[in-house]
């Protein structure tokens, strides 16, 4: 009982972000399971370690407690919530790790275990894996179908609130604003008012990315640069390394010339323009070097690799050829071995307009 309260306590901390606590609380979990010899508790912590691990950037670490979360569900078969959530605690790694294909494949697995046990939540969950998998490859429209699956059939808020977070970054890819931003509300205010804070803090991410492309930088700008501040007090090392990727591309796309537009947003932007278009290419690049350094540190070879692939971008644009050419490389050579091939292709692109 001792140990399925740590257990508990530690996946609680994990959802309120408290992630050192939460690691603390699921190891001494682990210990009591393996002292007392008992498969259910060491089941149940293994699995939720595996998710704890994994956001705070020790991904092998988390792959192999989810191995084994996964392997120790099977001595306890009418416990279908350990055998899914592991097996979906794999997914998640290897969705961080950028192994995109890896990760549908697991999600397509979670969903047919779901539909043979007839647990809607294995196939909702199977689905956001999906979602996350086709995310790391650059395939935002797959990302979309998969979580508008996973809503018609999760039977939790919890659930369905963690798809919302990731259709909103994917429909924000996809330049529908209007939607992203109703599906990120929903979220904030749900996690908000009862404290799932593993969900508040991406979704004001995307909102703050949102609110930018929408027009309203400054308040965007500042959004995004609290979310920042709070995952390096949290150590999220893998939310904090895509963070830090849009905000060079927010920079990259200011220097690069593509801010507001219309003459209104112009007018409404005037002194954020006025501050930060002259030093824009600068700050991209500060962005991009702490996104590339924090990816690397993890081994999320997606995230680097696009990191790489717009500084790559931001040395053409600042006619520095060379630094062009060996950055690309290296994302061409990341997206490979990720089987990335949606990136890849936008990579090879950028190689062959070098030569032009």
């Amino acid at each position: 009982m001792l140990g399925m309260f740590y257990g508990w306590l530690g996946f609680a901390l994990c959802e309120r972000e408290r992630f050192k606590k939460s690691y603390e609380y699921l190891s001494l979990s682990l210990s009591i399971g393996e002292e007392i010899e008992n498969n259910e508790v060491l089941g149940y912590a293994s699995q939720w370690i595996s998710w704890t691990c994994a956001d705070m950037g020790l991904l092998d670490e988390a792959m192999a407690y989810a191995k084994k979360g996964h392997e120790l569900s099977k001595y306890h078969e009418t416990n279908q919530y350990t055998f899914f959530k592991s097996l979906c605690g794999i997914g998640f790694s290897e969705a961080y790790k950028g192994e995109g294909k890896k990760a549908v494949k697991i999600g397509t697995q979670a969903i047919e275990y779901g539909k043979s046990h007839s647990n809607n939540r294995s196939i909702a969950l199977g689905h956001w894996i999906i979602g996350l998998g086709y995310m790391a490859i650059g395939d935002f429209n797959s990302t979309i179908e998969n979580c508008r699956k996973a809503l018609q059939i999760s039977p939790d808020p919890f659930y369905a609130y963690l798809v919302k977070v990731l259709l909103g970054g994917a429909l924000l890819q996809n330049n529908c604003f209007q939607e992203a931003e109703e599906n990120l509300m929903e979220v904030i205010i749900f996690s908000s008012k009862f404290g799932v804070d593993i969900i508040l803090s991406p979704a004001r991410l995307f909102l703050a990315i949102t609110l930018i492309a929408k027009g309203n930088m400054n308040e965007g700008l500042h959004m995004l640069e609290e979310v920042k501040e709070h995952w390096i007090s949290t150590g999220r090392k893998g939310w904090l390394a895509t963070a830090e990727l849009l905000s060079g591309k927010i920079y990259y796309q200011i220097a690069e010339g593509k801010g507001p537009k219309d003459i209104s947003r112009i007018i409404k932007n005037a002194g954020f323009l006025i501050a930060h278009a002259p030093f824009a290419a600068k700050k991209a690049e500060i962005h991009y070097k702490i996104a590339i350094e924090t990816a690397q540190d993890i081994g999320a070879k997606s995230t680097l690799g696009q990191a790489f692939l717009d500084m790559g971008l931001l040395h053409q644009l600042k006619n520095r050829s060379d630094k062009a050419h060996d950055c690309i490389n290296n994302a061409i050579k990341l997206f490979e071995q990720c089987d990335a091939d949606l990136f890849l292709i936008q990579a090879k692109e950028a190689l062959e307009s070098l030569k032009n």
